[in-house]
């Protein structure tokens, strides 16, 4: 009898612990389902939460707007440089000029604002392929970022050109940056600016080429008494501003080339190419009766390009 009343305890016992375990299991279950239950509840407010705006069409919106309020090329380049930084972390505009590259402007490249980077157009690299192609590259395993831009392969880098009458002008080069993050639709804000902003180029020149060429083609009357016609004045303000359109345009384009021949006094030998081109398209635009047509081009490599000191100008 003692021995069944022994076994009867450690029976007791034994289930009074089978019990004592299931409570346990079933509130480690029961705690388990909560945090998986809250687990859920978190993920799906968090689908539900409205995303972060995208400020890049904000930017976009505002850099369009500030392009069309630009009045000359070096304008509109600035305004685009500016806005393009506020997409991309970070951004840098090169001007073409035949088969050579230069920066003009940038932000958060400052080694260039005191040594310009200027190369030859050559090879398959991210700015030569947008140049020749007019079309904007994205940098990718096989088409790297270029070496200045010091850019790990995870990184993302955009060459756009600013392609005006045909042929690229200049183009942009923005990337994320060598760390941190930039909204995923950056690149496509910055090609759409670049865009607009070929447009606007394109219709400066336009309207500056036009005004000036139909003044300069105007005849000239004959006037009686030696008076001067007043279209003859028209003519002349308007070989005037085709020469200011020209010259500017070197100046634009050849920046660094101005300062060092500014320096070593010397603009005419180190231009050459690019002033006598601007000559020719002068001469030909402009009417020949017109006596002091020369005189209104050297003016304007005077001003323009040599600040107003003759001597700048050097020798041919």
């Amino acid at each position: 009898v003692q021995a069944d009343s022994g076994r009867a305890h450690a029976e007791a016992a034994r289930l009074k612990a089978e019990e004592a375990r299931g409570k346990a299991d079933a509130a480690r279950a029961t705690a388990e389902a909560e945090r998986t239950k809250a687990a859920e509840d978190a993920a799906a407010r968090a689908e539900l939460k409205p995303a972060a705006p995208d400020r890049n069409i904000e930017h976009l919106v505002a850099g369009v707007q500030a392009i069309d309020g630009s009045r000359s090329l070096s304008d509109a380049l600035k305004v685009l440089l500016q806005h393009a930084s506020t997409i991309a972390p970070r951004a840098l505009v090169f001007l073409v000029n035949g088969d050579r590259l230069k920066s003009w402007k940038g932000v958060g490249f400052p080694q260039f604002d005191t040594h310009p980077f200027e190369s030859a157009i050559v090879g398959t690299g991210l700015l030569a392929q947008a140049i020749q192609t007019g079309t904007p590259v994205t940098s990718s395993p096989s088409q790297p970022a270029p070496t200045f831009a010091g850019l790990g392969l995870d990184r993302t880098a955009l060459a756009a050109p600013i392609v005006v009458g045909g042929r690229a002008v200049a183009v942009v080069y923005a990337d994320n940056g060598p760390e941190g993050e930039a909204p995923g639709s950056w690149r496509a804000a910055v090609e759409a600016l670049v865009r607009h902003a070929a447009t606007q180029l394109a219709l400066l020149t336009a309207m500056r080429t036009v005004q000036a060429v139909s003044a300069s083609a105007a005849p000239v009357p004959t006037g009686t008494g030696g008076a001067v016609a007043p279209e003859a004045d028209v003519q002349e303000q308007g070989a005037r501003r085709y020469a200011r359109l020209l010259v500017s345009e070197i100046k634009l384009y050849n920046e660094a080339a101005v300062r060092a021949g500014r320096e070593q006094r010397d603009l005419l030998r180190r231009l050459g190419p690019e002033i006598e081109r601007a000559r020719r398209l002068y001469e030909e635009r402009v009417s020949p009766r017109l006596t002091a047509r020369t005189s209104y081009f050297h003016q304007e490599l005077v001003q323009t390009l040599a600040d107003g000191d003759p001597g700048l100008l050097g020798k041919g």
